[in-house]
């Protein structure tokens, strides 16, 4: 039997990583940089909330943040209607929440960062506070501040935790119901100590017991259908529950949560209880009313809110004559128009916010029938219309946030969030409110809510359309529809549970191809999305679902079709490409980590030069439609993706829109971004042994490179191991010109064992001690630290003397010299069939402990990774 030689338990660590190279914006041959930014292209006034307050002095003030990128937090003194401060909200967009704290103190709650921020009205101080929850959590919708406890609550999406804030910090309570996503809506009821969360969606109602922590889901059984529990308010013992999309306010009993009735409203709830009175205000139809706690009667308000809905009530003095006492105020609708209506003489009046327009994050672009460039503002809506051949952008007002355009014989058709709207534009005609563009559709009463992919086809002249669902709501529809006689088809579910995101069409065969997503109305199901066609002129023949050999997708989120036919497609992270029913579907990862979003990701086309380019996850690529070589053209800040009549691309990046000329993208490829990191190998190593151990977790394509192309050659089976020698971008090398892409969950690379010398406990991720490792064992080392081994899966074991770390294995099979890195040589001749741990390859010089090493020499010795 061999033996194991160590020359000294000593770890020799190599404490280096790969080095992540920055972005620029040429290659080292300095090519022209092809990226223009054009600048924002809507610019808004669009407001989620406010807040009314005074200030140490009673200065009245109201509080709105605008809508931007970033948001701005802005402070009107009602008592002139001027601004008396402006703040930006640093990574948000806008803020849904705002709320008085202690000593006029208010805080923001923002999205899409999710951030808590504080703002002091005496010291005109804005203050970060962070994060609120996890990093899977996007917005904080509402905040409940309880002056007894000092204490701020807050409800999130998409995770639906609900979080305390005091002088302690955050403090993260976790969901509220189990499975629902938004933590719509809070309330404090003080006298039972209980806090109540109005969820969606479907919609739930929790009444949560702080003292005891007892949760109980208290909606009436006959609203558990509504999407969600949009705003909560308590007066005098009664909840008031506002339900979308029913618009529809219920009572319970705080105390007993027995039903009292119901009312119709399209406030943001209802205001809080007026100071010395039985009585709560809401607005509905354009009026406010008054609501008798006792009687549970409401009273109309002599008010005209212009056929807006009060977004906010507050109940403050502005000392004026004709304001004496008290007066309600409150926003009016979206758009910074605000009411003051005084209690004492019934005094109203509608003013204006001075609020400045801000830049307005692009939701969606596309290109016009004339090759102009569209663009649509997220929540804000509007239309910006870029014109290539003069740069003039023109902003066009009355249209909601659109989520997918196409042409079809002449026109524009917008798809529109909310309510699944569809309308029809004609650029040659004048643009008019509720004419032109005209709403032709809607799928409000399918169960939608946005019309993700629109495609127009001349031929046969209809548009076909994908839809998500409304909140609440499981399964898109596939519709289509003529526009010149109005004969509509619409199916709902036409892949069970499922979305319609991405449409493409094949003249060839005359099929429609629409991608899914797992994604609807009520979260995530547990499925693989789908890649479909129906016949062109057969919209409801049943459909035809093809398989991809990608494992389980959540998105196919792109599709496009090129002038012979191939269908290229993303699915993920990854592009593939398909021809014909039996022949192989052709792969190509893009990137390895996981994708985001529920309804849109990825953008592809078929440009003017004949490639396809697309973007995913920020990244903008070119692939050649014949060789299939990819060339990645930015790392990052490319988002959506058309082109104009004039050879250039166009993609978006928060509020701006860029643009790219073909001619400049010929030869230009952006900056290798080593995405992979393998722990504490540095390369190049300066060897050709492998450094790491390649282990298969799930079925992955083995790849060949040629001529810059990974062309599929087998596949993997799980629980097989391969040599690593080194990477390519997203690419493990496994030797002889084969690689592995670095698909998340499938592959995990290992660079090390410990081998186990005195029993040592194995920890589990929670710091529990899983199991005793016994001498003898070697198990797979993934990272480390100055403290600990990371084994796997979260697992790891204390570094200590009872283990020890080695990367290999050296096998002496001929005439073979030890050394010292103290300058001595040949202190030794190692015995022929004797194995050695190898603790450090340093290029040519294998050291196997104790500082000795020897020289590779391929003739005399093997070498073994583990």
């Amino acid at each position: 039997m061999k033996r194991i030689v160590s020359m000294s338990f000593v770890f020799v660590l190599v404490l280096s990583l790969f080095s992540v190279v920055p972005e620029r914006n040429a290659t080292a041959t300095e090519h022209k940089n092809p990226f223009v930014n054009l600048g924002p292209q809507i610019k808004y006034t669009n407001t989620y909330t406010g807040e009314a307050g005074i200030d140490q002095n009673g200065t009245p003030l109201m509080y709105t943040v605008v809508q931007g990128d970033p948001a701005k937090l802005i402070v009107v003194d009602l008592r002139n209607n001027t601004v008396s401060d402006s703040k930006s909200l640093e990574g948000a967009t806008g803020a849904w929440a705002i709320e008085k704290g202690k000593d006029h103190t208010v805080w923001i709650g923002t999205t899409p960062n999710e951030h808590l921020f504080q703002y002091n009205p005496n010291t005109k101080q804005l203050t970060k506070i962070g994060k609120a929850t996890t990093s899977s959590n996007t917005v904080v919708w509402d905040l409940e501040y309880i002056k007894s406890s000092k204490t701020l609550f807050g409800g999130t999406s998409y995770g639906g935790d609900v979080f305390q804030y005091n002088k302690d910090g955050f403090t993260n309570l976790s969901s509220a119901l189990a499975g629902k996503k938004y933590a719509r809506s809070l309330t404090y009821y003080e006298k039972k100590n209980r806090l109540f969360v109005g969820l969606g969606s479907s919609a739930a109602l929790i009444s949560w017991d702080l003292s005891t922590g007892l949760k109980l889901d208290i909606l009436p059984q006959q609203y558990r259908n509504e999407s969600s529990v949009y705003d909560l308010n308590e007066a005098g013992g009664i909840l008031f529950v506002k339900l979308v999309p029913s618009h529809k306010v219920v009572m319970l009993d705080a105390n007993t949560y027995a039903y009292l009735g119901s009312f119709d409203a399209n406030s943001r709830g209802v205001s809080d209880e007026v100071p010395g009175k039985d009585e709560v205000y809401y607005s509905n139809n354009g009026q406010l009313y008054r609501f008798d706690l006792r009687k549970r009667s409401s009273t109309p308000v002599e008010s005209n809110l212009y056929g807006s809905s009060a977004v906010s009530f507050d109940f403050i003095e502005l000392n004026s004559e004709k304001y004496p006492g008290i007066t309600l105020v409150g926003l009016a609708g979206n758009g910074g128009r605000y009411y003051k209506y005084n209690l004492a003489n019934g005094n109203f009046e509608m003013d204006i916010l001075p609020l400045p327009p801000q830049p307005v994050e692009i939701h969606s672009i596309g290109n016009g029938v004339n090759g102009e460039i569209y663009s649509s503002g997220f929540i804000s809506g509007d239309l910006g219309i870029y014109k290539p051949l003069t740069g003039d952008t023109t902003q066009y007002a009355d249209i909601g946030q659109i989520e997918g355009m196409a042409q079809l014989n002449g026109k524009m058709f917008f798809g529109t969030y909310p309510g699944a709207n569809i309308y029809s534009y004609n650029p040659s005609d004048t643009w008019k409110k509720n004419s032109n563009p005209k709403q032709i559709m809607s799928l409000k009463n399918d169960g939608q809510d946005r019309p993700v992919a629109l495609l127009g086809i001349e031929e046969v002249g209809k548009l076909f359309i994908g839809t998500f669902p409304s909140r609440g709501e499981r399964g898109g529809v596939l519709a289509a529809i003529d526009p010149e006689t109005n004969q509509q088809v619409v199916r709902r579910n036409i892949i069970n549970d499922q979305s319609i995101i991405s449409l493409a069409y094949r003249k060839q065969d005359g099929n429609v191809f629409a991608g899914t997503s797992v994604y609807n109305g009520n979260g995530k199901i547990d499925e693989h999305a789908k890649l479909f066609t129906v016949p062109v002129d057969k919209p409801d023949a049943h459909p035809k679902v093809i398989d991809l050999p990608i494992g389980h997708p959540l998105l196919i989120s792109a599709l496009t079709v090129t002038p012979d036919g191939k269908l290229f497609g993303m699915a993920d992270g990854k592009l593939f490409i398909y021809k014909n029913e039996g022949e192989a579907i052709r792969v190509i990862p893009i990137i390895g980590h996981e994708t985001t979003g529920t309804a849109r990701n990825a953008k592809l086309l078929v440009a003017s030069d004949g490639n396809v380019y697309g973007t995913v996850e920020g990244k903008l690529f070119r692939v050649d439609t014949q060789t299939y070589k990819l060339t990645m053209l930015k790392n990052e800040g490319a988002y959506g993706l058309t082109q104009d009549q004039h050879g250039n691309l166009y993609f978006k990046n928060g509020t701006d829109l860029w643009k790219a000329s073909l001619k400049d993208l010929v030869d230009y490829k952006a900056p290798e971004v080593l995405d992979l990191s393998i722990p504490h190998i540095e390369l190049p190593t300066g060897h050709t042994l492998p450094i790491a151990r390649l282990h298969v977790r799930k079925p992955v394509e083995l790849l060949k490179e040629e001529n810059g192309v990974y062309n599929p050659v087998k596949t993997l089976k799980a629980n097989e191991f391969y040599r690593v020698y080194g990477t390519s971008g997203n690419y493990y090398h496994v030797g002889g010109g084969y690689y592995v892409y670095n698909a998340a969950g499938k592959v995990a690379v290992y660079i090390g064992r410990a081998e186990i010398k005195r029993p040592i406990p194995l920890y589990a991720p929670d710091g529990s001690v899983h199991r005793m490792l016994n001498p003898g064992e070697a198990i797979r080392v993934y990272d480390f630290d100055d403290e600990k081994y990371e084994v796997g899966g979260g697992y790891y074991i204390l570094k200590s003397r009872d283990s020890s770390y080695f990367v290999g294995l050296v096998k002496i099979v001929g005439e073979t010299y030890l050394h010292h890195e103290d300058g001595r040589t040949n202190v030794k001749t190692l015995d022929i069939g004797e194995r050695y741990r190898v603790y450090k390859i340093d290029k040519d010089k294998i050291y196997v402990g104790g500082g000795y090493y020897i020289i590779w020499n391929k003739k005399n010795m093997s070498y073994s990774k583990n």
